[in-house]
Parts: structure tokens; C-alpha cells; sequence
């Protein structure tokens, strides 16, 4: 594991201590000693040491060399002052609270205005045939304001310093989390026209069959993680800079696009068997331009637009009155869903840990910007991707199956009991299909049983009663690269339940 001042380097003999250059892998300065490369063995984290010894490991000055050297003392402090306070300015935080109480300090709000006119009649063909339009306008405006300061905390306050008062702490905190502050005013317009036709026909009172076609759109919007960042200026070579933040401008990803989609469906509902059973179903075909995904990143859930994808599927449910007491049902859906194009996917865990082992190994590559490992490029010094277009989206099926029975008691009080059973196909647990967070098919049992009247029931119920162990959601650890973390879902849980209806 590198530290989080991985290179150091020393142009000169009698530096000013001024830090020319950070990204989120290593900090150059141009210090006093000409000393290596450095690390501290043992250390967890650059901010748990102490900040003297962090600059006699950076520059091979120690307190006592500066002590003894007035003359080493003033172009360290500029004024000749006391040691105790002579990185005050570089730090932005006197003494040895230098950098072990750093704090991010931010404010987000958003202003959404949103106007619409809907329109929709059937017009009956016949007795048998009808068909059903409508269109929908919308108009929306979204207004936003994201700032993001960083400071240091060692009065138990926050306290804003700007990178001139502080370039040494914000060049740490770049360097350690990615980290830059930043001050957005943006703003954004959505224009949508949506319209949906179904055509309809009924041969009988016990059959309805229908073709349908509507479009639909999500509003676009800006993310609300406080570690969003700035755009960077960019090099000769087009490469970003991340020395030189340009904090007025979101960088990628601050805004996402509006989704659209349009769909085709055809299905039916029939009542069979003189009207103990019922059916539905419905077949699909779905396409979405700009599709929202929701991916954890850092401290938060941001969202981000993948080019396209298609849905398709099947879909039913029927409901059976088996006799006067036993009820079946069950329900089920196929899908057939990929991303027909989505090249800004981001990355695996084991995808992340690829490139930043090639980047540490043993003549590994010196600037990890443009490697691809494992299908994952590292687009910029802070962002990686991958391209996930033809990757599947969802699962292959999924379904509900239930028995109930129900035995009157009295005119008034019935005794019911009703078990079911919920099933699903395997899927990944993120959307940078990370291996590690695939959860395989499983299944779940459920029960309740008890007494009802009009006014108060008693049950005794179970959830997952066959302790099935599943996880519910999943994500990469922030400020661990490479690792991740799962939402295990609760195992068997029994209770009781009363109510009373006045």
C-alpha cells in the first residue's frame, strides 16, 4: 500500500517549501534537501503523524536542525518565529494540530420549477374496439448551488482556508481524498412532449385484449455528493492538471441528462372457469436513451447516464379460487435487458486493484492515465471506466407463489392462514458487475396466520422462515480503492401482530 505522499522530490538546497504540483496518487514539492523518494513504515495514514516529523521525513530537516540554524529558521518561517508555529502557512493550522483535524465543509441546494398540460379520450369504434391517446407536455427549470470548502478544525469550529492561505493542506487533501474545494452555480432546462396510444378490444365480458405504445421521460438533475469535483485545466498533451483546479466549473459527472424511453406492449386479461380464476399478462419491448444509473461512489449515490439499453420480457399473474376456502396464485416475469451502449460504466473493485497494481509493482508503468487492465481504463488521474455495452441488466426471472385458506369460525371471526413463496434469478449487486457482489438465485418462505373480524385481528407471522441467506444491495468502500462492502439481508424473524379498528 503506497502512502498518501507517495513521491517527494527535491529541486534544490535552499527551498521555500512551495508545492507546485498534486493529484490523487503523489505530491511534488520543491523542498531543501534533495531527499528520496520517501515512505513511513508502520503508518496508517499520512494525517496520524506527527507534522514535524512528516516534514523531516520529506525534507531531512529536523526540528532541531532549524532550532540550531537561525538563518534556517527564517526561510522556513519567513520572519525568523518561534519552531511551534513556522508551518503555519504552508498548513493552514498552527502547531501540532497540523493536519490530524482537517474538515470538509459543504452546502448543496437545488430550486425545481415544473409546469404540465395532459390531454387524453377514447374514441369506442364499435361495441368490441376502442382505442385510447393522449399526450403530455412538460416544462421544467432546476437551479442549483454547490459549494464545497476545506479547512482545518482544531478550535472544534470549521474554518474555510483557501488554497493560497493553505496549499499545503489543500495539496493533502487532493492527494489523500481526491479532494478539491469548489463553488458551482448551475442551472438546467427539460422540454418533454410524451404521447400514448393503446388500442383495445373486448370480444366478450370475460376477455380484454390490447396493443399499446407510449414514450415516457425521467428529468435530468444534478448530484448531490459533497465530493464532487471541479474541472482541472488541461496540458499541452490534453491530460488533466489536477494542480490547477478551476473551482467555478463542475467536472464530469456533476450533471446527468434526461432519460427517455419508449415502449410497445401487448397483452390481455381473461377471467376463466365462470370467474374463479383470473389471468394477466403482457409481453414488452423497452428502449431507453440516456438511461439513469445509480452507482455508490465515495461518500454517497451518484447518478450517471448509460447511452442506451432494451428491455424485453414476459410477464404474468393468475389467481385461482381452487375451492370456497383455498386460494392459489402466482406471479412471474422473464427478462431478456442489456446495455446496447454504456462506455463511462465505472469500474470493479478487482478492476481498480489491477491498475493500482500496475502502477505500484516493481517497474510498474510511471503515469497509470490510458492503461487498460481487465477491461478497465484509468481515464484520468481520478476516474476510471469501463465500457458495459452488451452487459446484461437485471435478472432472468423472478416470481411469487402463495396458498391461503381461510375457515369462517362464526358469523363474524375467521381463521386464515397464508404462506408464500418469493424466488429470484442471480444478479449483481452493483452496476460495475463487480464478481465478488453477484448474489445467486434464492428463494424465501413466508407465513401468517390468525384470527380476523370486521374490527381487530391477531396473527402470528414469519419472514425468511427458512433463514435464507441473501445479500440486498452492495458497494465499494469509500477511501479503500479496491474493496467493497454488502447489505446482508435480515435471516428468520417470527412476531406477533394485534390490531384493533375503531
Amino acid at each position: 500500500m503506497s502512502a498518501i505522499l507517495s513521491g517527494a522530490y527535491s529541486a534544490s538546497q535552499t527551498g521555500a517549501g512551495l508545492l507546485y504540483q498534486v493529484d490523487p496518487t503523489y505530491v511534488d514539492l520543491d523542498l531543501s534537501s534533495g531527499a528520496p523518494v520517501f515512505t513511513v513504515p508502520g503508518q496508517a495514514s499520512f494525517l496520524s503523524l506527527d507534522p514535524f516529523a512528516v516534514m523531516a521525513s520529506i525534507t531531512g530537516v529536523t526540528i532541531a536542525d532549524i532550532t540550531a540554524n537561525p538563518a534556517l529558521a527564517a526561510v522556513w518561517t519567513g520572519t525568523g518565529a518561534q519552531v511551534p508555529g513556522l508551518l503555519s502557512g504552508a498548513m493552514g493550522v498552527d502547531g501540532g494540530t497540523q493536519l490530524l483535524a482537517t474538515n470538509r465543509m459543504s452546502y448543496w441546494q437545488q430550486d425545481t420549477q415544473s409546469s404540465a398540460a395532459f390531454i387524453q379520450g377514447t374514441y369506442r369504434i364499435d361495441d368490441a374496439w376502442s382505442i385510447t391517446a393522449g399526450i403530455r407536455y412538460t416544462e421544467e427549470t432546476k437551479d442549483v448551488y454547490a459549494m464545497t470548502e476545506l479547512g482545518q478544525s482544531a478550535t472544534g469550529l470549521g474554518n474555510a482556508q483557501s488554497p493560497a492561505e493553505a496549499p499545503l493542506l489543500h495539496g493533502v487533501l487532493a492527494a489523500s481524498f481526491a479532494t478539491w474545494a469548489h463553488e458551482f452555480e448551475e442551472d438546467r432546462a427539460t422540454n418533454q412532449v410524451v404521447p400514448g396510444v393503446t388500442l383495445q378490444w373486448e370480444p366478450d365480458d370475460n376477455t380484454n385484449l390490447y396493443v399499446a405504445y407510449a414514450e415516457g421521460f425521467k428529468s435530468g438533475g444534478f448530484n448531490s455528493v459533497d465530493d464532487q469535483n471541479p474541472d482541472f485545466v488541461r496540458t499541452e498533451a490534453g491530460l488533466l492538471d489536477t494542480s490547477q483546479p478551476i473551482r467555478n466549473v463542475p467536472g464530469p459527472g456533476f450533471e446527468y441528462d434526461d432519460e427517455n424511453a419508449s415502449s410497445w406492449e401487448i397483452g390481455g386479461k381473461h377471467r376463466l372457469m365462470d370467474g374463479r380464476m383470473q389471468l394477466n399478462w403482457a409481453a414488452f419491448n423497452s428502449t431507453y436513451e440516456n438511461l439513469q444509473v445509480s452507482t455508490f461512489a465515495g461518500l454517497g449515490f451518484i447518478v450517471a447516464n448509460a447511452a442506451e439499453a432494451t428491455i424485453k420480457g414476459f410477464e404474468f399473474d393468475v389467481n385461482f379460487q381452487a375451492t370456497e376456502n383455498l386460494r392459489l396464485a402466482l406471479a412471474m416475469g422473464f427478462n431478456d435487458g442489456s446495455y446496447d451502449s454504456f462506455p463511462g460504466a465505472g469500474c470493479s473493485a478487482i478492476q481498480q486493484n489491477a491498475l493500482v497494481g500496475a502502477a505500484a509493482a516493481a517497474g510498474g508503468v510511471e503515469n497509470i492515465v490510458g492503461q487498460d487492465l481487465l477491461g478497465c481504463t484509468q481515464v484520468s488521474v481520478t476516474q476510471q471506466s469501463q465500457n458495459l455495452g452488451g452487459a446484461k441488466i437485471g435478472t432472468d426471472y423472478n416470481g411469487t407463489a402463495q396458498i391461503e385458506y381461510v375457515q369462517p369460525l362464526s358469523s363474524d371471526m375467521m381463521w386464515f392462514t397464508q404462506v408464500d413463496y418469493n424466488f429470484t434469478d442471480g444478479y449483481f449487486l452493483q452496476g460495475d458487475r463487480e464478481p465478488a457482489q453477484y448474489q445467486d438465485a434464492y428463494g424465501q418462505v413466508n407465513f401468517r396466520t390468525g384470527l380476523r373480524t370486521d374490527n381487530w385481528f391477531l396473527q402470528a407471522y414469519g419472514r425468511n422462515v427458512l433463514d435464507e441467506q441473501f445479500a440486498s444491495g452492495g458497494f465499494n468502500v469509500p477511501l479503500a480503492q479496491g474493496s467493497f462492502a454488502r447489505y446482508q439481508a435480515p435471516g428468520a424473524v417470527f412476531g406477533f401482530q394485534a390490531a384493533y379498528q375503531f
